[in-house]
């Protein structure tokens, strides 16, 4: 049976489906394959907890739909030998609908998942045929982009140019692997001797010499659309050889694997096995240029079964596929790799997908001049042209460093991006691939962590925690984790040994701590239970100044002392908060300005400390004490003219602001004006306003406290 993959080759849309052959060819006719929920209508893909047979489904068949029945389900391909056990392609009655026979089979306790065999598609934005620079690889401004917007691809070439030994499978539509730019680096199965009939390397396909067809399941991986050759070719044309283009590699081997049609489109089924091959023949890297919107289980398997590192278009419905996710791109398995497109201004193209959870990073996927079929060559967009950027920088970090992982690879190149204010929020790393400078950082040490000072700090402070380790990138992430989890305020990064990380405890819980360091490229180390919040002492009082104060006595200020005082801390007035606010001056000191009118009665009050975070402290007493009655001594000037105003001076002891003072005389009295007691009590001055009539002769002065109490000095006045 004959299963095809509808893939638009840009990456418009995938949709996970199988389909028979006779369905395939209706699909075929359609201009633009669709992006809904388009599926095989006589196949399922199954998977079993164990080992299945057809006699075993036929006893399943007969429970669904009685002994008598004439249905009958077929294994058509087992997925077992290329490392998803137990899964199995299913094909039904020509009467079933899958999505019947799915919930069918799914209430079975020996399945483990069924789905349709979704559709998945490839999407093109045919570009500019007569351009013919390599802007991505090297960008000048030729063609009046911006200098230097590019992946820096001479200068990685004076590193590396690519190695014969690294394997990058092009999943795709196929490769014209006749091409004079990629003949000599196309992959050859060691494995097999061509057209002997037999599978020499055992491994379930007959004379895969240059890959495999998984769409027409034979072994001639030719491209009859032009999708895979133009990817392939922007991985790894021929470099220095004179003709046509070159590569990111120019040396490489380009397995070609088909899993879709003409039209750009195919199936989950022969996705996931294309996959399954590139990992079990050794491909380091597969490029993935097609997508869609149905999530299939068997595609996830096989991609998260594989140890390559597994490159996938975001897509190019200028989305977020945060929130509308596009597979594989958003396939959350640490070896897939998302890629958006960049234009040569380094702005993310108009068509891209994007999302900072679902996509990784960037490259040229804008007008790029690739190989096509036939020895030709063509400018094809999408971000299925900034996907094998990506792939083909993956190869060079594989030859410059052999020895390094799927995980090192993906980190390496997530962590070297030329950060972009117009990818910033739109992507992962904010930023476009540099494959110069993944190849500088590639040697650097691993991110580890070796300790932090200070090890603790107290509740609601700000702390700088200086961390020593390797590895730190500029731009890295450290967080406290345990009560809670805090995000540090501020990161410095001094070295990539060094960071300073500034945090606000303010609020936080006291606790001990886990420290972990986390690169732009997710990368992350922890340092365990090296780090205590503790919750700081309630605040100590010792004194407060005055302690005693006369009753009616004017505003003052109160200063409480004592120690763990903070922000937070308050001066309580008999257990209430006082009416103008408390003034943190350090840890050992607060105040607060008191009314005069807190004062006016004798007695005493007791003055507290409380901290909303910390509690409250002992408390100390204020005496508003009771003052003696005043007294006058004398009066200056001592004498005044009828119908004159000015100003004079009493003296005398326990004077207290808000004190009035009058002359009397036989019954009348001349009220004082503009009463004011000097520091200590013992001098008022005032303005007194003689009348033109009053009479002449010795007057009385006398002064009334605030509280009542008074003093009368006896004929002390003359009004003459």
């Amino acid at each position: 049976m004959k299963f095809r993959l509808v893939v638009l080759v840009f990456l418009l849309g995938i949709l996970f489906v199988a389909v028979t052959a006779d369905t395939a060819k209706e699909m075929e006719k359609q201009t633009e394959p669709s992006i809904s929920q388009v599926y095989a209508p006589e196949e399922i893909l199954i998977q079993f907890s164990g080992p299945m047979t057809d006699e075993k489904i036929a006893r399943k068949v007969e429970k669904f739909y009685g002994k008598e029945t004439k249905k009958n389900h077929k294994i058509t391909f087992d997925y077992s030998e290329l490392g998803l056990p137990n899964t199995y392609l299913l094909k039904l009655s020509n009467s079933d609908d899958p999505k019947e026979v799915k919930e069918k089979y799914q209430q079975e306790p020996d399945v483990v998942y069924a789905e349709p065999n979704y559709v998945v598609t490839n999407a093109l934005i045919p570009g500019e045929t007569s351009f013919s620079k390599l802007w991505g690889l090297h960008n000048t401004g030729q063609t009046g982009g911006t200098p230097d917007a590019d992946v820096d691809a001479p200068e990685a070439w004076d590193l590396c140019t690519g190695s014969e030994g690294v394997i990058i499978a092009v999943i795709d539509t196929g490769v014209d692997y006749n091409h004079p730019d990629l003949a000599g680096n196309i992959w050859t199965n060691p494995g097999e001797i061509a057209g002997n009939g037999i599978d020499d390397d055992h491994n379930g396909y007959i004379d895969d010499i240059h890959g495999w067809d998984f769409y027409f399941n034979d072994n001639n991986p030719f491209d009859d659309n032009g999708h895979g050759t133009h990817c392939a070719g922007t991985i790894g044309a021929i470099g220095n050889n004179g003709k046509g283009i070159t590569g990111v590699m120019w040396q490489v081997k380009i397995m070609p694997l088909k899993f879709m049609n003409y039209a750009g489109s195919g199936y989950a089924s022969d996705a996931g096995k294309a996959i399954l091959y590139a990992n079990k023949m050794g491909a380091s890297v597969m490029s993935n240029s097609w997508g869609g919107a149905n999530y299939s289980i068997t595609l996830a398997n096989a991609i998260n079964s594989s140890h390559g590192l597994v490159v996938c278009a975001a897509g190019n419905d200028a989305k977020n596929i945060d929130t509308t996710p596009f597979y594989p791109a958003s396939y959350a398995f640490p070896q897939v790799l998302s890629v958006a497109a960049s234009t040569k201004t380094d702005t993310l193209a108009s068509f891209s997908n994007y999302g900072t959870n679902s996509v990784d990073i960037a490259a040229p996927g804008e007008l790029i001049y690739s190989t096509l079929p036939n020895g030709s060559y063509g400018t094809l967009s999408g971000t299925s042209m900034a996907t094998p950027h990506v792939a083909g920088l993956a190869g060079l970090l594989y030859a410059y460093h052999p020895g390094i992982t799927c995980s090192e690879a993906k980190s390496t190149i997530m962590a070297s991006v030329d950060e972009k204010t117009s990818l910033n929020g739109k992507i992962g790393t904010g930023g476009r691939i540099n494959a110069y400078q993944a190849l500088l950082i590639s040697g650097e040490d691993p991110l580890t962590l070796n300790e932090i000072t200070p090890g603790s700090a107290n509740i609601n402070t700000p702390v700088s925690l200086m961390i020593s380790g390797t590895g730190f990138a500029s731009s890295a992430e450290v967080r406290l984790a345990g009560p809670e989890e805090i995000p540090a305020a501020e990161v410095l990064c001094a070295s990539p040994t060094e960071l300073t990380a500034h945090f606000d405890l303010t609020g936080k819980s006291a606790g001990r701590y886990d420290l972990k360091v986390i690169n732009p490229d997710a990368t992350s180390a922890t340092l365990t239970d090296c780090f205590e919040i503790t919750a700081p002492n309630p605040p100590v009082l010792t004194a407060i100044s005055p302690s005693t104060v006369p009753a009616g006595a004017g505003e003052f200020d109160l200063v409480v002392t004592g120690t763990d005082f903070t922000p937070s801390s308050s001066i309580l007035w008999n257990g209430a908060e006082c009416v103008n606010p408390t003034v943190f001056v350090d840890t050992t000191q607060i105040s607060t300005h008191i009314l005069s009118d807190s004062v006016r009665d004798p007695g005493t009050v007791l003055i507290t400390v409380s901290d909303s975070n910390t509690g409250t402290s002992g408390s100390a007493v204020l005496t508003i004490a009771t003052i003696p009655a005043p007294a006058i001594t004398k009066i200056s000037p001592s004498s005044g003219k009828r119908g004159s105003t000015k100003s004079y001076t009493i003296t005398g002891t326990n004077f207290v602001a808000g004190a009035s003072a009058e002359l009397r005389k036989s019954g009348s009295i001349i009220a004082c004006t503009n009463e004011v007691v000097q520091t200590g009590g013992s001098t008022m001055t005032c303005t007194i306003a003689i009348p033109s009539d009053a009479g002449r002769g010795y007057w009385d002065i006398a002064i009334v406290n605030p509280d009542g109490q008074s003093a009368v000095k006896p004929v002390t006045f003359r009004i003459g």
